[in-house]
């Protein structure tokens, strides 16, 4: 069991937790509990789908297997999905607010016919998710998988350290704005002594995303497009791709 507090004195921290889990939670400081062993999960790709034909839209989703929490290229592939970004085209504030991720500017600025897309990444202790997410008219919905292929495809080409430099500090504002909040900051510390048995300060993060390299992002993206992909579906399947209708990224590089 891992207690953690933000905005509190540590010795009240510690009186607290005695008085709630015994007199000698307190001798336990310090003192590492043993490892559960358990193994690995094993990812191996493949497809699913949920058919719920009264749905207006279809959410489609392609995922490969990322890097675990604690691998050192876990800040690399963070900054990665802020490169990408996403989101919405009825979000608020209209054309020309500053939205210059990939997702924006090439799809949602592009494609009139995709309500969202989206890069999401989920991070384990043994493995990882990295994927895009999209949601259109079920009709859509071979264009919109073209579409995923063509900008996965496009980080085969080396990012330019302008636009790498644009998404680090986009990730760091996003990081230190969240951990402004007591909940995030020790639900942060908790998962780190979990994962990492230590507890990376915000700085320390922060000078970590700040060493990714062009050259991290391409080792990154050269392993995860290796693994087998997986399609996700939900809603009026009809007109639904399959994974056999699914492009590779890595079957020809952009000119």
């Amino acid at each position: 069991m891992v207690l953690a507090g933000a905005g509190v004195a540590h010795d009240v921290l510690v009186k607290l937790a005695e008085e709630r889990f015994g007199g000698d939670f307190g001798h336990f400081r310090g003192r590492k509990a043993p490892k559960v062993l358990r193994p690995p999960a094993v990812y191996k790709g493949g497809e699913w789908r949920v058919d719920m034909p009264d749905e207006l839209m279809l959410h489609v989703g392609v995922f490969y297997e990322g890097v675990p929490f604690n691998h050192p290229d876990m800040y690399a592939m963070a900054t990665l999905q802020t490169l990408l970004g996403g989101g919405s085209s009825f979000s608020s504030g209209g054309p020309g607010k500053g939205m210059y991720s990939r997702l924006y500017v090439n799809v949602l600025n592009a494609h009139g016919w995709i309500d969202s897309i989206q890069a999401q990444m989920f991070a384990y202790s043994d493995s990882a998710l990295f994927g895009l997410t999209g949601t259109t008219a079920p009709t859509h919905a071979r264009a919109l998988l073209d579409v995923f292929t063509t900008e996965l495809r496009r980080l085969l080409v080396p990012v330019h350290p302008y636009e790498l430099a644009r998404a680090k500090n986009q990730l760091k504002a996003s990081m230190f704005m969240h951990l402004e909040s007591r909940a995030v900051q020790f639900e942060d510390m908790a998962r780190q002594v979990l994962e990492l048995d230590t507890c990376l300060s915000p700085a320390q993060a922060g000078e970590l995303i700040d060493a990714v390299t062009p050259e991290d992002i391409s080792r990154v993206v050269e392993r995860m497009l290796g693994t087998p992909p997986t399609l996700a579906v939900t809603g009026d399947c009809a007109y639904a791709p399959s994974l056999a209708d699914y492009k590779s990224p890595l079957a020809a590089k952009l000119k």
